[in-house]
């Protein structure tokens, strides 16, 4: 199975390389950024400029999944509301819009559980109403119909995933996921001998 799998560079999408390349997968890494590293041979690494139509259509010869995990974090997204929805969702566009004209079987985005509610209290399921309005959640929202409008009455199978955080060490030394709580707590134990929350320490996980 040829699976190509968008935002190498990042904390997700380098570690789901590693765990289905060990499994016999044959994996295409494509990303903007620089990957440091990877613990499995066999990876194909490939650099994509979104915006360049050839080079999207490049990364996605013989391929038959693609899992597209690129886009900007919570973050970054707050910081500058505008790229995410260039990153997060203009991008999810383009990348869909090409699959139709290749021998692309299912197309699986990595959107998010945060387009429900901020925070993320109660019961949740996908017929819960989607009311977050921060960059990161509408932006995400927006990707997700952008892909179903472009792969409706088409081959391509399209999955819609709104996962949750994640947490462990990055593949790749650059990922940018030092952020996320349980890293961050590990982080702060290990460099400083204390952990400082940033917040005020109420929130449940």
């Amino acid at each position: 199975m040829n699976i190509l799998i968008t935002g190498g560079s990042g904390y997700l999408a380098n570690s789901l390389a590693n765990f289905l390349s060990l499994r016999g997968m044959s994996i295409t890494l494509a990303s903007r950024g620089k990957i440091d590293k990877l613990y499995t041979d066999g990876i194909r690494v490939i650099k994509i400029d979104w915006e360049s139509q050839e080079s999207i259509n490049n990364i996605l010869k013989n391929q038959e999944i693609v899992i597209h995990a690129a886009g900007m974090n919570a973050i970054e997204s707050a910081l500058r509301p505008s790229d995410a929805i260039k990153y997060n969702s203009t991008y999810t566009q383009k990348l869909s819009s090409s699959a139709k004209n290749f021998n692309i079987q299912k197309f699986i985005y990595f959107s998010t559980a945060h387009v429900y509610r901020s925070p993320l209290l109660g019961i949740i399921n996908e017929r819960s109403a989607i009311t977050n309005d921060h960059p990161y959640a509408q932006s995400h929202y927006l990707a997700e119909k952008l892909a179903i409008e472009e792969l409706d009455n088409s081959n391509v199978k399209l999955y819609n995933l709104r996962i949750s955080n994640i947490f462990g060490p990055p593949s790749n030394n650059s990922s940018n996921c030092w952020n996320l709580i349980i890293n961050y707590i590990c982080s702060e134990a290990i460099k400083s001998g204390k952990v400082q929350l940033k917040n005020n320490g109420n929130q449940i996980r």
